[in-house]
């Protein structure tokens, strides 16, 4: 959001002149990027110039990303030893029912939707059918979205794009020759190159000492909340865990910072931001109520990031207005859930278990044995349960009947390109376009400046840590679920059905 509301601040700023940015690699997705390429060109329509440069484009990895933003821009100058590594997009999805196979574990996992993949990464060894139409799927969307950006900003064909992009990676001189670059530069130069562009100087400023004095949103008599709603869906508070660099959006959390914009008599609008895979049905439903509840009373727009899927979809249905990039993934209407029986691992080492029990289904989360027939039909009662109050709240919210909403269903990933389609968001756009969406829809003048406030305040460092609420580390969640199940005595929760995607793209 810095860097957003710093090119839109210069944009109206007589003092600047253009804006010289230095690409690296960022973490950010692609829909993000696209994000950034909107703003840019935006800038550029102003009238102002706008060069890039860049080290390198990848190092032996992909730099589709980064370059992909450079071509926002009108110039971009590479250093002669760098490369450009443009090869195309890719989707690696990895199993481990080999694995479980080897350590004698069962997944006994099951699901409600055909396209609902996030059980095969415990079920099956490679693609099924469906998976794999699904994914295909989206990976050319997403394709098509990048040869088209390229195209526009190299002011080439996309049939051109595609077919240089197969010809890559690139050395510097090939990136020049191919036209994917204006000039191979060291930095001094580049900034020469600028500084003569800009009449001779080059008093350049950064972006945080820019923004230190009126920074869009931080003044105006009209206030509008602004939510983050990032990271894996959980019951509780959630947080930011600082060791895996991940967060979590905790339902307590949301919940409460919806409530509070929404008996804020000062809110005149509410947006939605939400980056995430989803996760427990549960807190999925508790924020999605109070998301209705808002949009009951205040304009509620929702913005979608790079991910909005199954429950980050879930908490996105209420709104007036869902505005989602081109990239954005999204849908995964469906639910997966299911438990590990790890008896065959315990036989493997040796560890054997006495067990006493009372009532027919005593051992439904047991670790130590799958589902009996009469535990499986209650168990895909419940999952059917849920998938029914899934489809009926999106048709509901977005106005279709349930067997249209159920047809495009079933667990499916589709870009927001593909989601515009079929009815599930409304628009195109950033975070930006979400908040002069709710000022319309509020009865504020788009010129009229307002004030954004933030909802809940981000954690600082030490409360992250001394908080209760830290997930584990994503490089040993999948290890640490099987060695909680080793010793008898640690007992454990078992995890909540799950309505997550399991899988974020990698642009190459």
């Amino acid at each position: 959001r810095d860097y957003l509301d710093a090119i839109e601040k210069a944009k109206h700023d007589p003092k600047i002149n253009g804006i010289f940015a230095k690409i690296g690699w960022f973490s950010s997705g692609f829909a993000t990027t696209q994000e950034f390429w909107d703003k840019i060109q935006d800038f550029r329509a102003s009238g102002k110039w706008a060069v890039a440069y860049m080290e390198t484009a990848g190092e032996f990895y992909s730099g589709a990303r980064p370059y992909y933003l450079a071509t926002a821009f009108d110039e971009i100058y590479l250093s002669p030893p760098g490369d450009l590594h443009l090869v195309g997009v890719r989707a690696e999805v990895p199993f481990i029912r080999g694995t479980l196979d080897k350590l004698r574990i069962y997944p006994d996992v099951d699901h409600i939707g055909k396209y609902k993949s996030a059980k095969n990464y415990y079920t099956e060894t490679e693609f099924t059918e469906a998976h794999r139409e699904s994914t295909e799927s989206w990976v050319d969307s997403i394709y098509r979205q990048l040869v088209k950006g390229i195209a526009e900003g190299r002011e080439m064909t996309e049939e051109e794009v595609a077919e240089k992009i197969d010809k890559g990676p690139f050395i510097s001189q090939e990136a020049l020759s191919e036209g994917f670059v204006d000039d191979l530069l060291y930095y001094d130069q580049a900034r020469d190159r600028v500084e003569e562009k800009n009449g001779g100087t080059l008093p350049l400023i950064k972006i945080q000492k820019y923004l230190k004095r009126n920074r869009p949103g931080s003044r105006g008599s009209q206030r509008i909340a602004l939510i983050y709603g990032v990271g894996a869906v959980v019951r509780g508070e959630g947080g930011y865990d600082p060791i895996s660099h991940e967060s979590y959006m905790g339902s307590d959390a949301i919940a409460r910072a919806l409530r509070q914009a929404r008996e804020d008599s000062g809110i005149r609008a509410i947006v939605l931001r939400v980056n995430s895979p989803g996760g427990s049905y549960i807190a999925s439903d508790v924020i999605h109520r109070e998301a209705a509840l808002a949009a009951d009373e205040k304009p509620f727009v929702v913005s979608m990031s790079d991910l909005a899927a199954s429950g980050g979809y879930f908490i996105s249905m209420p709104a007036d207005r869902i505005i989602a990039h081109p990239a954005t993934l999204t849908a995964s209407i469906g639910i997966v859930a299911g438990k590990m029986n790890t008896r065959g691992f315990y036989d493997m080492i040796g560890i054997t278990k006495g067990i006493v029990s009372r009532g027919d289904h005593s051992g439904f989360y047991s670790s130590y044995q799958n589902y009996t027939d009469g535990e499986r039909e209650v168990f895909q009662q419940q999952l059917r349960r849920i998938y029914e109050d899934f489809i009926t709240k999106v048709a509901e919210n977005r106005d279709m009947g349930i067997e249209e909403v159920d047809r495009i269903a079933r667990g499916r990933v589709y870009t927001g390109e593909q989601a515009m389609d079929f009815g599930l968001i409304d628009e195109f756009g950033g975070l930006d376009d979400a908040i002069l969406r709710a000022k319309e829809l509020a009865g504020i003048e788009p010129d009229e400046k307002v004030r954004i406030e933030v909802f809940p305040p981000r954690k600082t460092f030490l409360q992250s840590l001394l908080s209760r609420d830290l997930g584990l580390p994503r490089s040993i969640a999948v290890l640490g679920k099987l060695l909680r199940s080793l010793p008898p005595e640690l007992l454990y929760e078992p995890d909540p059905v799950e309505m997550r995607i399991p899988y974020r793209l990698t642009v190459e």
